[in-house]
């Protein structure tokens, strides 16, 4: 029992001077990807606040002529197709 005191009395003091003698400690890989961590999270912050801001800026807001969604675009991709098959030149919607 004494014999495993001694060790981690010796473990103990390595750790010490190597930490006395400016070696890296574990704190400083903690604190660059904290540091790295929160960069990033800035970053996504402002992405999305930079995609808000040209969505809500967009100079085709307003144009009603092209499709807005994919949802319209294939609406109006099936609409093509079933006037197609109904043979309906004059078929409007």
């Amino acid at each position: 029992m004494l014999d495993e005191f001694e060790h981690a009395q010796k473990i103990d003091a390595d750790l010490e001077r190597d930490f006395q003698n400016g070696k890296k400690s574990i704190d400083k890989y903690a604190l660059i990807l904290f540091v790295i961590f929160f960069i990033a999270m800035g970053l996504m912050i402002a992405g999305l606040a930079w995609a808000a801001w040209e969505m809500e800026n967009s100079p085709y807001q307003d144009d009603r002529s092209q499709p807005q969604t994919l949802i319209v675009w294939v609406k109006d991709r099936s609409f093509f197709f079933t006037r197609l098959l109904v043979k309906d030149p004059y078929f409007v919607f």
